[in-house]
């Protein structure tokens, strides 16, 4: 029914989430509504709004800015976990930045696609925008831990060549 949803959604009870999600995307335009302004969340016609289709909430009150403003931010923490990777001298290192780039792009590109009509609604949760704790730690964790292994392997740069003995005084 969610896949029949995605082509006919005029007929599919799962197509009401895809409808009013494009409603309230259109209905923002290129600068939106404004902070709390909008109608579609404003009256709950949007299911979900917190959760799987919170960035039609961004859509219909921040526009098409606010968009490309969240969609730069995802972009950034993406290069920036795949710079990381990219840089990471153990293997263990690589896999495990590989793990987190893969998750965090896996749920943002389902996410947006689920909300803009290219895939079927699934209910995944959007990065670090969804409401929920569960999400919203596996997130934060995620991103510590990739810190960690990064200022691990930056570390090992600063002592390559010299003993740690010596820098230990």
């Amino acid at each position: 029914d969610r896949v029949f949803g995605l082509f006919s959604p005029d007929q599919s009870k799962n197509g009401y989430h895809l409808q009013r999600s494009l409603i309230a995307f259109g209905s923002g335009g290129v600068g939106g509504e404004g902070f709390l302004k909008g109608e579609q969340k404003g009256g709950a016609f949007v299911p979900e709004q917190e959760t799987d289709f919170v960035f039609t909430v961004l859509g219909e009150e921040g526009g098409l800015l606010g968009c490309f403003l969240a969609l730069v931010a995802f972009g950034t923490l993406f290069g920036r976990l795949w710079w990381a990777m990219y840089r990471a001298q153990k293997p263990y290192h690589q896999m495990l930045l590989a793990g987190i780039l893969a998750i965090f792009m896996a749920h943002t590109f389902a996410n947006l696609g689920m909300i803009l009509g290219i895939l079927p609604v699934v209910g995944l949760w959007l990065p670090f925008m969804s409401f929920g704790g569960s999400a919203l730690w596996l997130c934060m964790s995620a991103v510590a831990l990739a810190l960690r292994v990064k200022s691990t392997e930056d570390e090992g740069e600063m002592f390559e060549g010299a003993s740690a003995r010596n820098w230990t005084a």
